[in-house]
Parts: C-alpha cells; structure tokens; sequence
C-alpha cells in the first residue's frame, strides 16, 4: 500500500472510531444502557483486525513511539 493509501485509510479509521465513541458515549440516548464501551471496544477491535496488515491498524499518531521500539520508522509519513 502507498503512504497516500495509508493516509486515506487511517483517516478514514480514525474518523470511524471518534464517531463510534460520540455515538455511543452519550448514555442519555443509549436504550440498552452502558453498551458504549463494549461498542467501541469491538470497533477497535474490527478496525484493527482489518487494516492491521496494510497500515498497522494504529488509528492514532502515537504509533510513533511503538515505531521506534520495533525499528520500524519506514513510512512515519502516513501519521
């Protein structure tokens, strides 16, 4: 995948998972009750699982420590 595609791509998952916490964060209009941390937890979890061969599944620019620990600095660009 290209750095261009993985920009798009962890955009794209970053974008899904604030929506998934807005959308189920809000008590108020969750009938079941308190499923909005499991929700977003199996977000996570799908989006990760997903896109983890292609972009590392990391949806959040803090994979840059993650990076430097595993040498693994090639495509820093795409956070």
């Amino acid at each position: 995948m290209t750095r261009f595609g993985a920009s798009i791509l962890e955009g794209v998952l970053a974008f899904a998972l604030i929506y998934t916490v807005y959308a189920t964060g809000d008590i108020r209009t969750d009938p079941l009750g308190s499923i909005g941390p499991s929700a977003i937890g199996l977000m996570a979890r799908a989006m990760v699982l997903a896109t983890g061969p292609f972009s590392g599944g990391s949806m959040d620019p803090a994979a840059f420590g993650s990076a430097v620990i595993a040498s693994r600095c090639k495509n820093q660009a795409v956070y």
